[in-house]
């Protein structure tokens, strides 16, 4: 399996527009644990790069990635990834904590969050809308890999 990223001539240190390491670490759990994934509903919390959901799709996932409903930039950075890798990913602006119809229409069996976890002034709405989608789903699972920062 190859994947394409974006051009790397334009990657600032930010956080929806950089490769972090967790995303890599998830991305290697989704590849390794693949059975799993294949004809599953997906959806990528805090996508940014969206690896985790790249290869997620590349196996055979239905995949909706998504970032800040703000982030312009990252949205149409993940749709030029898919494009590269000749994936149908949906995009979609979520914002953790705020509804849309859009968003009350999705039905994960697997939400996917690489670090996620990075600021704990976004606990809360995280968690709300983790456990929105796994209520909807009560075979539903949350994935999550984070960094330790201290």
């Amino acid at each position: 399996m190859s994947l394409h990223g974006m051009d790397w001539q334009v990657i600032r240190e930010e956080y929806g527009l950089y490769v972090w390491p967790c995303s890599i670490v998830l991305a290697e759990y989704v590849w390794q644990q693949r059975s799993r994934f294949v004809g599953s509903n997906v959806i990528e919390l805090g996508a940014g790069t969206a690896l985790p959901g790249l290869v997620a799709a590349k196996i055979g996932a239905n995949v909706t990635l998504t970032d800040h409903c703000d982030r312009l930039e990252v949205l149409q950075n993940m749709r030029k990834i898919c494009e590269k890798n000749h994936v149908n990913c949906k995009i979609q602006g979520l914002t953790w904590g705020e509804w849309d119809p859009t968003s009350l229409n999705l039905n994960p069996e697997m939400v996917l969050g690489a670090d996620t976890l990075y600021s704990s002034k976004d606990f809360d709405d995280l968690f709300s809308t983790v456990s929105y989608f796994l209520r909807k789903n009560l075979d539903g699972v949350f994935i999550t890999t984070y960094q330790s920062r201290r």
